[in-house]
């Protein structure tokens, strides 16, 4: 997570579209840590498009040590 979080930041940083918050920590499930990570910011499509190009730099690294990352799209 923390991972994904520096890349993150530094797209929405690049592309001054919002900003980052976390990653916090959530609940264990099924005795696996898990973070979150929350982009703001005021235009959607732009938040989407940077939170694809920071999931895909990091996704073969995640896959390597057994990560998984999921993307939850839900504006407030």
């Amino acid at each position: 997570a923390r991972e994904l979080e520096r890349e993150m930041a530094q797209v929405v940083a690049s592309e001054e579209i919002g900003e980052v918050l976390g990653p916090a920590p959530l609940f264990k499930l099924r005795g696996r840590e898990r973070e979150q990570v929350l982009v703001k910011a005021q235009h959607r499509g732009q938040a989407v498009a940077a939170v694809r190009e920071a999931v895909g730099r990091v996704e073969r690294r995640a896959s390597q040590r057994r990560a998984q990352l999921t993307v939850d799209v839900a504006p407030q």
